[in-house]
């Protein structure tokens, strides 16, 4: 009877997600030769030895690493700032959720598009700060501004995505043990981070992985903005490997790249396990 229930969701997990998986990582242990009919060869590690000595694939973990560390945080504190405040009394509180979460709802290439009008050279951003008499800003494309940017647009089109999980999570907190606390005379800060976030661990940790998860895999604002510029300052692990896949026809190599990055994210998830798991 379970088996009856569960099996056709993982055969779906088993078709969409496992058996890809697991092609990927047979793939990277080839060698095709286009000159040859693209017969195919047993390479072994080869793939990963290239990938490991080419100091050009290190600069693209080291950007990777960068990117998830700047837009992440901002994703998850932004999401759980905007959800405590939206779940507090305050006037027209559905109206400011919704605004909130408008941004989530914009296909990302829409929202790409549209901040990277914003933000050219000739942009209404930089328009504004000429009116303010500041100099204008090179934004994605600078070589010290891009990945910033492309993080920050990331982080506000997800901000409203997460919110709406903590905001879920904030309304099971049984409303009793928030009056005790301001009863005994906790302010809203002491509220917020003795006896909020506690409650909130799950939900938090959802939305933390979750996140993460997708924050390594943008790919359509630097795809559209920068593709992977300026000097190879936007160039992530998805992105490259999609390059290395599309445009240098290098099938294989892309694949060693994303075990790379399975492997990786793999670790990031389970170090945030590891760190804010629940403990028995």
């Amino acid at each position: 009877m379970l088996l009856a229930f569960t099996g056709p969701a993982l055969a779906v997990l088993v078709l969409t997600r496992l058996a890809p998986e697991g092609l990927s990582l047979f793939a990277s242990l080839e060698k095709v030769d286009p000159f040859d009919d693209g017969s195919r060869t047993f390479a072994g590690w080869d793939n990963f030895r290239q990938l490991f000595t080419s100091p050009a694939f290190w600069q693209v973990l080291g950007v990777t690493v960068w990117f998830v560390v700047l837009a992440s945080p901002v994703i998850v504190v932004g999401s759980l700032y905007l959800a405590w405040i939206y779940t507090r009394t305050m006037p027209m509180r559905g109206l400011w959720r919704t605004v909130a979460f408008l941004p989530s709802a914009i296909p990302s290439l829409g929202l790409t598009v549209m901040w990277g009008v914003a933000l050219k050279p000739t942009g209404v951003v930089n328009r504004a700060l000429e009116g303010l008499g500041l100099p204008a800003q090179g934004f994605y494309s600078s070589a010290a501004q891009a990945l910033p940017t492309i993080a920050l647009i990331t982080a506000w089109g997800g901000v409203g995505y997460w919110m709406v999980f903590l905001i879920a999570g904030l309304l099971d907190i049984p409303r009793e043990i928030l009056d005790a606390a301001r009863m005994d005379g906790a302010s809203a800060w002491q509220e917020f981070f003795s006896v909020v976030v506690p409650l909130l661990r799950r939900p938090l940790l959802f939305v933390l992985v979750a996140n993460t998860v997708w924050v390594f895999q943008i790919y359509a604002p630097i795809q559209v903005l920068t593709s992977g510029g300026p000097s190879g300052a936007t160039s992530t692990l998805m992105f490259d490997t999609v390059r290395t896949a599309t445009v240098y026809s290098n099938q294989q190599q892309a694949m060693a790249q994303m075990v790379v990055l399975l492997v990786l994210l793999g670790a990031t998830v389970a170090a945030q396990f590891a760190l804010l798991g629940e403990r028995e």
